[in-house]
Order: C-alpha cells, then sequence, then structure tokens
C-alpha cells in the first residue's frame, strides 16, 4: 500500500524525513525519500535549526523530478545515465512497451545550480558507414530537444585522454563511489541480524573504496559498528556486538546524498586539432571531430 501511494505521487512532491531516536525500522523511510526524491537522516541534538533547513531547502526545488528522455536509432542496443554532479548516481532506466529505443530517466529534486551527466551508449555499428557525421540518438530535457552526434573511425584508430586527469578519472571515481555504497549498504544489513562474517566482507570493500577516492564520511561511519585494521587493504573487524540503532541511523546516513569531489573540469589546458581546429581535452591523442592526430 505505502509503494503504490508513493508511486501515486512521485514527480509532483518530494519529501525529506529526520528521525527521531533509534526504534524503528529504515525502510520505509528509505523507501519514501527513494520513491519521492528526497534525503533521509537521523535527526540532529539542535531538532529546531535541522527543521528549518530542510524546509528552506525543498522551498528551492522547482522541479520534484525532470525526465532526461533518449531516443536512439535501432543500431542502439542500450542506454546508461549517470549524475556525476553534484552527487553520483546511476538513473534507471524506463523503456515503452511501444517504443523500446526509447528510454526515460527521471532524475531527482532540480534546485539551483547546474548538473553534470555522463550518457553512455551501446550501438551496432556494422553497417555505419566510416567519416561521416550520423546522428545516434536526440536528448531531451523537458521541451528541449539535442541530437546526439558521432563520427565513426577506421580500425585502429582510437580517440580518448591518455593519461591522468581526463574524464575517465571521473567515470572511475564515480563506479567506485556506487560501489562503495552498495558495499556500505550490504554491511548494515548484515549486522541487521548479525553476521559478522558478510558484515566485515562488505564494510572491508567500503573501506578500500573510500581510501581510494576520499569519503571520509565512510571511514567515520563504518568505525561506529565495526575497527578498521588496514583501510588500503579492505580489513575490518566486527566486535561481538554491535548497536542496532547506530546501524540503522548508518544506513539512514547512506542515503542522504553525501557529495563526491569530482573535478568540473580535465586538468590542463584544452587544445585545438591542427587540421579542423576543434577543442580537444588536454590529453587527447586524436581529434573526436575530424580524427586527426593531435
Amino acid at each position: 500500500a505505502l509503494g503504490a501511494e508513493i508511486a501515486a505521487c512521485e514527480g509532483a512532491f518530494s519529501a525529506d524525513v529526520l528521525a527521531l531516536g533509534a526504534d524503528w525500522d529504515p525502510a520505509p523511510l528509505l523507501a519514501l525519500t527513494e520513491g519521492l526524491h528526497g534525503t533521509a537522516d537521523t535527526a540532529p541534538d539542535r531538532f529546531a535549526p535541522a527543521v528549518t533547513g530542510a524546509l528552506r531547502r525543498l522551498r528551492r526545488v522547482r522541479s520534484p523530478e525532470l525526465p532526461v528522455t533518449v531516443t536512439g536509432r535501432p543500431a542502439v542496443t542500450g542506454v546508461t545515465l549517470t549524475e556525476t554532479a553534484p552527487r553520483p548516481l546511476l538513473l534507471t532506466a524506463v523503456t515503452g512497451a511501444d517504443d523500446r529505443h526509447r528510454y526515460e530517466f527521471a532524475t531527482h529534486q532540480w534546485e539551483p545550480g547546474t548538473r553534470d551527466y555522463l550518457l553512455t551508449l551501446g550501438v551496432d555499428a556494422s553497417t555505419d558507414p566510416l567519416g561521416v557525421l550520423l546522428q545516434l540518438a536526440t536528448v531531451s530535457v523537458g521541451d528541449t530537444t539535442a541530437p546526439l552526434l558521432v563520427r565513426w573511425l577506421p580500425p585502429g584508430v582510437a580517440v580518448g585522454a591518455g593519461g591522468t586527469g581526463g574524464g575517465g578519472g571521473t567515470l572511475d571515481a564515480v563506479n567506485a563511489a556506487t560501489r562503495m555504497r552498495a558495499a556500505l549498504n550490504r554491511g548494515y544489513a548484515a549486522l541487521d541480524p548479525m553476521s559478522r562474517e558478510e558484515a566485515e566482507q562488505q564494510f572491508g570493500i567500503a573501506v578500500r573504496l573510500a581510501h581510494e577516492i576520499g569519503a571520509a564520511w565512510v571511514l567515520a561511519d563504518i568505525r561506529k559498528v565495526a575497527d578498521i585494521v588496514d583501510g588500503a587493504r579492505g580489513l575490518v573487524r566486527v566486535g561481538p556486538t554491535v548497536d542496532r540503532g547506530t546501524v540503522r541511523e548508518g544506513r539512514l546516513h547512506v542515503a542522504s546524498g553525501h557529495l563526491l569531489d569530482l573535478p568540473a573540469h580535465a586538468a590542463g589546458t584544452p587544445v585545438k586539432c591542427p587540421g579542423c581546429r576543434h577543442l580537444a581535452g588536454p590529453h587527447a591523442r586524436y581529434c573526436i571531430a575530424c580524427g586527426r592526430p593531435m
């Protein structure tokens, strides 16, 4: 019944949760905030300022959700969309029965500011010509639509960033953050009820990934329920007893939307292709517009 009511309100309302005390089941609270694109966290000691802050933030929301629609050619075999900033989030695609080439992604609350997304397409290009500008798909946000254009290059010619500091590092960080959150959630689930071996394994994965991307909040949360023996190697030990309230608070904390510190731009100065003068990233080895070596 709760799921049906949440689904009926999705896209029209939003909700934030401040959980009082510790004697509650986090599952319905998380279902509410995930379905309505809000946040959930435990209530701080100073409750009134927390409520005021939540109301102030919700009043700034311009849209509880804004769909991003990708319509691909028949050659497009799969589409994924990842929000890279301000929060790392892999969005779920919904395809219609009448048009399986149309993918709709529901984004979370839109406030004033900008967002960065990474769109990835799987394509069967076996019958496409080389060197010709092709439209693979259209991307629509609200009433605005833009084409997605590509130009296939001959086999053996690679386009991309060769070195550190490019977009690949951002994608790696987003993927690591997604795996880290999933492992942290599984670790908490293993503690309630207690399954020490599974919890240590999952917390170990979360700790190792947190070290890689600098997510200090994950280390702080895990230390409340376990000892970190070797963070870089992901070695964690859970004691004989764990406070259930702390475990439930931790599950809400995972869902409260911690920001991932990602670079706004690739490090270095953009360079121009010597042939067509198209701008490329500082580490690009080939021009993405004409295919010539940089």
